[in-house]
């Protein structure tokens, strides 16, 4: 399945392996992230591949990977089953009281 970029902003670091092996980038198995304009970083973990480079700069809605983390296949890191794992820092949270 795609992955698309959650908002435009310039893809920092891409972290790709061919190891099965659970701990894998401390878990995340194949990984990226991308700096947003407003200062915000999002996180794409248990890829299968991706699509973008650090340094390229996506916009919003681009296709940027596809969803991986089957279980012993290469880069799935610490996954029980094919999904993203999807997370954003520096950003308000907005259920925090």
């Amino acid at each position: 399945e795609p992955i698309y970029a959650a908002a435009a902003g310039e893809v920092l670091k891409v972290k790709l392996t061919n190891s099965t092996s659970r701990s894998a980038f401390g878990g995340a198995g194949n990984n990226l992230t991308i700096l947003h304009p407003n200062g915000v970083v999002t996180f794409y973990g248990h890829l299968q591949a991706a699509l973008v480079n650090p340094g390229d700069y996506v916009s919003q809605g681009q296709m940027i990977a596809t969803m991986g983390g089957q279980p012993g296949t290469p880069g799935a890191g610490k996954s029980t089953g094919c999904h993203l794992h999807f997370g954003v820092t520096g950003a308000r949270n907005p259920f925090a009281k």
